[in-house]
Parts: C-alpha cells; structure tokens; sequence
C-alpha cells in the first residue's frame, strides 16, 4: 500500500490529477501495477481535458445563443407571434391591418351617389398617401414610409458614408435605393429594409422585415406614390449573397419591383430576394433614364 500511494501522490503532482485519493483506492483494490496506474492517471488526464472543453464550448454556446435571442429579440418575437397567430386564428388573422403613421390618413370612404345627385349607384373613394409608402399586409402591421437616400454619396463612390447614410434612413422606414426605377416606370423598384437590428438603436423599423419569408408567392401587396396607388404581385423567391448586385439590374421591358432583407436574422451572411411585377397602372409605364440596365 505505501508504494501505491507514494507512487501515486507523485504521480498526482506530476500529471495534476483532480481526485488522486480515489485513484490511490482504485489502485488498491484491483491491485494494479505501476504502469497500469500510469496508464489510468493519462486516461483520467485525457477525459478531465475532454471533459473541461465540453464545458467550455456549451457555455460558450448558451452564452452566445443568448446573447443573439437578446440582440434580436423583436424580430424573433415577431416571428413566433405570427406563428401563433396562424395557428390559432388562422391565416386571416395576419391580414388585418392598422392604417397608421401616414401624413394623410389613408381611408376608404363609401357612399351613395344618389346621396349628392338622387341617383342609387354605389360608389368608392379612395384617399391615397401622398407620400411614397407600401403595404405588406401579414408582414408589417401598418404602412412603411420608403425613405430616399440621396444620391450624391453614391456618385461620389463614398461607399463608408453612404452605407451610413441608408443604416441612418433604415431608422425611418425602408430605403428605395437611387437610381433605380419608381412605380409605374418600367424598371426595377429596389427597396431594402431590416429584418433585425440592434435592440438599442432608436429606429422604429428594426424588424419591418423580419416576416418578409412569409410572403408568398402570387400574393399582392401595395405601393403609394405620387398619389397614385400601385399593386405589385410577388414572382419570385430567393437568396444571395451580399456582394451580389445584379439585383439592382433594371430592366427596360418590364415594370417590377425588389424587396431585399438580411438573412438569417440576426446575421448579413446572405440577403432574401423578393420580386413582384405591377399589375395595375400598365397604361402609364414609362422608361427611365441613368440606370445601368
């Protein structure tokens, strides 16, 4: 027994064992050699090894997973009360809308002819935001104002201070990116917004498209600008990556429209591509000028 446990307080010192005692029984008990103590002190140093980086990578893991559940909090809590909202009230719960935060309210206002000229037709009058906004009902509850960031930074190639530029216009709605085309011209409507942000910036659109995955194909959604009202139907769906820029390509033969977001949440490894053609206003389509096509 003495030389077990000489053998072993000196090889606990050696090899910074974490119970050297429970060895020392071990060791007695089934009678082991000096190499096979040896051998267990090096199996009980790989596991303790083994053990202390599993420890470290979980931890590390919930801490991260925390801390980005914390950063993005609002976009998630979006997307799971959409989820919720589906699930038990059904699809059409998410359509209802609160027309709000417009500088002219935006109402439908019905009446009856006959009212004013003693005649029984119905008819309908729609007051249209003046401004440049959209709809995306099910997506955002409300209007989102389209802010235009100039496009002297641009020409300028001042790339740091126009990416500053859009993140500051992203505090006050979604951004129509210049030089691309405006609704009802034909070309390429190109509008980014955030899907999240950081908690603690004082933008009121960190999230505005958060749900954005959620439009469908084939869903209409709507445009106001210049008075006018604008119906867009989604096409197409898809992803890639940030430094890819043949999405602001506009073409001159058709009127359409972009919606781009960062994705996954919470991340800019890869951007959501939304497409969707106008469907009304066709008569007054007009070519624009001083886009690369």
């Amino acid at each position: 027994m003495k030389f077990y446990i000489q053998n072993q307080l000196e090889a606990s010192k050696a090899f910074k064992i974490d119970n050297p005692i429970g060895l020392i029984m071990r060791a007695d008990k089934y009678n082991w050699s000096q190499e096979e103590i040896i051998r267990e002190i090096e199996t009980e140093k790989w596991f303790n090894r083994f053990s202390g980086t599993v420890r470290f990578v979980s931890t590390f893991a919930v801490s991260f997973v925390m801390l980005f559940a914390i950063f993005n909090y609002q976009s998630y809590s979006k997307i799971i009360s959409s989820w919720i909202t589906t699930k038990i009230s059904g699809e059409g719960a998410l359509v209802k809308q609160k027309i709000s935060d417009t500088k002219l309210p935006y109402v439908a206002i019905h009446a009856k002819a006959g009212d004013i000229q003693g005649e029984g037709l119905d008819i309908s009058l729609n007051v249209t935001p003046p401004d440049f906004r959209m709809e995306l009902p099910g997506i955002f509850d409300g209007n989102i104002p389209i802010v235009e960031t100039p496009k002297e930074l641009l020409d300028k190639k001042a790339w740091v201070d126009f990416e500053g530029q859009i993140q500051e216009d992203l505090r006050k709605g979604v951004v129509h990116y210049p030089y691309t085309a405006y609704p009802g011209q034909l070309g390429n409507v190109f509008i980014t917004g955030h899907s999240s942000y950081y908690p603690w910036d004082s933008g009121k659109y960190k999230s505005v498209f958060a749900l954005l995955p959620n439009l469908e194909l084939g869903k209409i959604f709507k445009v106001h600008y210049g008075g006018k009202e604008y119906s867009y139907r989604v096409t197409k769906k898809y992803e890639v990556k940030p430094t890819e820029v043949n999405v602001l390509k506009q073409p001159q033969d058709r009127s359409m429209l972009t919606l781009m977001t960062c994705t996954p949440i919470g991340t800019t490894l890869r951007r959501l591509i939304v497409e969707a053609d106008l469907v009304e206003n066709r008569s007054n389509q007009t070519s624009i000028t001083g886009i690369a096509g």
